[in-house]
C-alpha cells in the first residue's frame, strides 16, 4: 500500500471522524423530523388524511372569512381568520381529545359544560341533580297559575274535539339518585317543580302520564336498562316503552284502535348507539368510557283494518327526539313535532317556525291530541311559551288585538314619511292626527287578524 492510500485509509477509519459523521446524520434526521411534524398539521388540514374522528357536542363552527379592505383595516378580518384557523388546524380533533383524556385521567376534569361524574362511572348533567333538590323551584303560585290556565285551555279544546295531554318525562337524577356523588347531597331536598306539578295536576281534569314514577316503579323488575351510564336521556329501549304506552294511552283516551309495537328480537351491541352515549360523546375523550350493556329491540308495527293513526301535535323538549327519530311520530301518529315550541318538524319548504304561524287556533283544533312533554329539569319553563299564545288566542282576543294595534301605532310613528302623509289626510278630513293614526293601525290589525 502506498503512503497516499494509507493516509486515506486512516482518514476514513478514524473513530473520531466516524463519530462526527454519525452525530451530523442524527442532527439531520432530527431536523427533518421537526420539519415533518411542523408541516404535517398544515398538510392534514388541506387533504384531511388521515381522517379524524370529529368532535361532538355544542361546537359553534367558525366560517372562513372573506377578505374585504374595510374589514382588514378595522382588524376584523384578522381576528376572524385567527379564530377560523384556531378551529381548523390539522389534527385539532385528535389533540383536543388527547388533552381532554389526560385532564380526565390526571385530575378527573371534564371538558363538557355542566357535566359531573357520579359513582361507578355514571355521568350526569348537573341540572338534573339541581332539579331533584328543588334548586330551580319556580314557586307554588307560578305552577298553580300555569295549571289553571292549562286546564281552562284543555276544557275548551275538549269541547271542540281535541284532547290535551301532559307527559312528564323521566329524569336521570330522579331515576338514579344512588349514583350521584355524595358531595352534591342528593338526599338534601326541598319541594321541586316536578313534585308540585304532579301533586296539583292530579286535582285537575288534565290527562297526564308520569314517567318518573312509572320508571321508578319498574326499576327493580325491568329486563333492560332505562338510562345509560354515559347518557342524559333515557335509552332507546325506554323510547320504545314510552312510545308504546303513549299509543295505548291515546287509544283509551280517544276510544280508538291505534297501531301497536311488537318486539320480536333484541340486539346487544358492545358500544352504545345513537344518543345513549350523548354525555360521553360530548366529553370528546380519546378512549370512550365504559357503559353498561344496553338493549336495542327489533320491532314491527302491527295494524288492523280498524287501526287509526290519530293526529297528534307534540310540543316537547329533547326527550321526544328518540321517539321522533325512530319514526313513531308517523308510524303510530300523524302530526308535527314543535321542538321547544320553536322549530317545527318535519320541516316543510325549508325550516319552519311556530312564531311564523298566523292562526294558532286552526293549528290546534285540527288535531286529535295536543301532547305536551317536559322532563323535570325543564319544568321551570314549561310549556315553552305555548300556553301564553294559545290562551290569548282563545280567551284574550281583545287584549291580543289591542296589543297588535299599538304595535302598528308605534310602527307608523317611527316613519316620518308615514306621519306626514297621515297629517295631510287628517287636515283634509278635519281630524286629529292621533285619531287618524289609530284608524290606520286598527285597519292594519284587522287585516292581519283575518
Amino acid at each position: 500500500m502506498c503512503i497516499e492510500d494509507a493516509k486515506k485509509f486512516c482518514k476514513f477509519s478514524n473513530p473520531v471522524n466516524s463519530d462526527r459523521m454519525s452525530k451530523r446524520s442524527i442532527k439531520r434526521i432530527l431536523f427533518a423530523l421537526v420539519l415533518l411534524i411542523l408541516w404535517l398539521p398544515l398538510v392534514q388540514s388541506h387533504i384531511h388524511f388521515p381522517k379524524e374522528r370529529a368532535l361532538k357536542g355544542a361546537i359553534e363552527r367558525v366560517e372562513k372569512p372573506t377578505f374585504h379592505v374595510d374589514a382588514w383595516l378595522q382588524g376584523n378580518f384578522q381576528k376572524k381568520t385567527d379564530s377560523y384557523y384556531n378551529q381548523n388546524f390539522g389534527f385539532r380533533a385528535s389533540l383536543v381529545r388527547l388533552n381532554n383524556q389526560l385532564r380526565f385521567w390526571l385530575f378527573g376534569a371534564i371538558k363538557a359544560k355542566g357535566v359531573v361524574t357520579g359513582k361507578d362511572g355514571y355521568l350526569y348533567e348537573y341540572g338534573y341533580i339541581e332539579t331533584i333538590k328543588g334548586g330551580d323551584f319556580v314557586g307554588e303560585a307560578a305552577i298553580d297559575k300555569t295549571l289553571k290556565k292549562l286546564e281552562k285551555l284543555r276544557d275548551t279544546l275538549h269541547q271542540r274535539g281535541t284532547d290535551l295531554v301532559v307527559l312528564f318525562a323521566a329524569g336521570k337524577g330522579y331515576y338514579h339518585p344512588e349514583f350521584i356523588a355524595d358531595k352534591y347531597q342528593p338526599n338534601v331536598r326541598s319541594l321541586s317543580n316536578f313534585d308540585y306539578y304532579t301533586q296539583q295536576i292530579a286535582k285537575t281534569s288534565i290527562p297526564y302520564i308520569d314517567c318518573n314514577r312509572w320508571f321508578r316503579a319498574m326499576k327493580d323488575t325491568t329486563t333492560y336498562p332505562l338510562f345509560p351510564k354515559t347518557g342524559t336521556h333515557w335509552t332507546k329501549y325506554a323510547d320504545l316503552l314510552v312510545a308504546d304506552s303513549l299509543s295505548h294511552f291515546i287509544s283509551n283516551l280517544r276510544g280508538i284502535e291505534t297501531p301497536q309495537i311488537k318486539i320480536y328480537d333484541i340486539e346487544y351491541p358492545e358500544a352504545p348507539r345513537g344518543r345513549d352515549n350523548d354525555i360521553g360523546d360530548g366529553m370528546n375523550l380519546w378512549f370512550d368510557m365504559t357503559n353498561i350493556g344496553l338493549a336495542y329491540p327489533k320491532y314491527k308495527i302491527e295494524k288492523t283494518e280498524n287501526s287509526v293513526r290519530p293526529k297528534v301535535l307534540t310540543i316537547a323538549d329533547s326527550f321526544y327526539w328518540g321517539i321522533y327519530g325512530e319514526g313513531f311520530q308517523w308510524k303510530l301518529f300523524n302530526g308535527e313535532f314543535w321542538y321547544y315550541n320553536n322549530e317545527i318538524y318535519p320541516p316543510k319548504n325549508g325550516r319552519k317556525y311556530v312564531k311564523d304561524l298566523q292562526k294558532i287556533q286552526s293549528e290546534l283544533e285540527g288535531q286529535d291530541v295536543i301532547l305536551l312533554i317536559s322532563t323535570d329539569t325543564n319544568l321551570e319553563r314549561f310549556p315553552y311559551g305555548f300556553l301564553g299564545k294559545a290562551y290569548d288566542a282563545y280567551f284574550n282576543q281583545g287584549a291580543v288585538f289591542e296589543a297588535l294595534v299599538q304595535q302598528y301605532v308605534q310602527q307608523i310613528k317611527a316613519s316620518e314619511k308615514w306621519v306626514k302623509n297621515l297629517q295631510e289626510k287628517a287636515d283634509k278630513q278635519g281630524k286629529n292626527l292621533e285619531a287618524v293614526i289609530l284608524e290606520d293601525a286598527n285597519y292594519m290589525a284587522r287585516q292581519a287578524s283575518n
